[in-house]
């Protein structure tokens, strides 16, 4: 469970050997607490907090100082991230905020000067207004799928996934308004990450599986908005496309 100390740090237990976060406190005896699903002793670690926008998770551990993290994280749940080093076996933890996007990438020239102020007030990027010659977000986002469609083929991605998640982040352009370059950047390997969950958890998975650092390489779009922008299309409707 998450805690502040009187530092006000957040924290987080749970089992380094299972991952889960249910546990008896001081059992078998005091200031040990043990995993209910394993047994093992579970692990209270400080999470560092990332707020607003990220530029990639830390691949170095803060433990040891190799490069030993994982390429998938080790639990994740809401804002909650953690990763184990391959190397030492220790675990580093963050906590993302709910904000998306720092107020420095607000171009008061983009936007008309109401949202800006709203924006800047309230802490969240409204919609922007396109700039002239500037293509719809549907079609930016088509192009920028395309450039890279030969890369994933020859990565072994099958056609079919590309498909599905190009149609889960359509389907979320088509609920909102504008967005950013950057924005655009990250919306589509979210919904690849979450397609190829999808299609894996009902058996109708093929070809090659991008983790998460092969989705940031070729796209350009660091790990830890690629997840902010996962959470924001589970929870929209009609998420899960009905061809699979």
């Amino acid at each position: 469970m998450k805690n502040k100390n009187k530092d006000n740090l957040v924290q987080f237990t749970l089992c380094p050997r299972c991952g889960s976060k249910t546990y008896l406190e001081n059992y078998p005896i005091q200031n040990i607490s043990i995993c209910t699903r394993c047994q093992h002793e579970v692990t209270t670690i400080t999470l560092i907090e990332i707020k607003e926008t990220p530029q990639g998770t830390p691949s170095i551990c803060t433990h040891c100082g190799k490069d030993g993290a994982e390429d998938n994280p080790f639990f994740e749940e809401n804002h909650t991230i953690i990763y184990k080093c391959k190397a030492c076996g220790k675990l580093d933890g963050y906590l993302l905020t709910t904000s998306l996007f720092s107020m420095e990438e607000i171009d008061d020239n983009a936007y008309d000067g109401k949202t800006v102020q709203y924006a800047k007030v309230e802490g969240e990027l409204y919609p922007k207004k396109p700039k002239h010659n500037q293509p719809p977000a549907i079609e930016y986002l088509t192009q920028l799928i395309n450039s890279k469609k030969e890369a994933m083929a020859k990565m072994g991605v099958h056609p079919e996934t590309i498909n599905l998640a190009t149609q889960k982040a359509n389907n979320h352009l088509t609920q909102k308004q504008t967005y950013t370059d950057k924005q655009l950047k990250h919306i589509f390997p979210a919904a690849m990450i979450l397609t190829q969950s999808e299609l894996e958890s009902l058996g109708k998975f093929k070809g090659k599986k991008l983790n998460e650092r092969e989705l940031e390489e070729l796209f350009e779009a660091d790990r830890k908005t690629t997840r902010k922008w996962k959470e924001i299309l589970k929870s929209d409707v009609g998420s899960k496309n009905p061809v699979y």
